[in-house]
């Protein structure tokens, strides 16, 4: 969303439902999502003014904070 918010669903995929959805808060600007890798698994930064690493750890996403005021692009090398 553009409020710095994120909506995350469970995903049935024998029928294709989402379920149990969740609004996040992530900061207060626009957020952007980018996909990178690190020790051969899949995770996602937010760039906004409180940027943040997602990752799944026991069948949870975890949002982790990252130590910088605002990134508003990231790419992965």
């Amino acid at each position: 969303l553009g409020d710095g918010h994120l909506l995350n669903f469970q995903l049935d995929t024998s029928s294709g439902e989402l379920r149990d959805r969740k609004k996040v808060s992530l900061g207060t600007q626009p957020t952007t999502l980018r996909t990178f890798s690190s020790k051969s698994a899949t995770h996602v930064f937010a760039a906004s003014d409180r940027p943040a690493v997602i990752y799944s750890k026991n069948k949870k996403l975890i949002y982790s904070n990252v130590n910088l005021k605002e990134v508003s692009h990231m790419c992965p090398f």
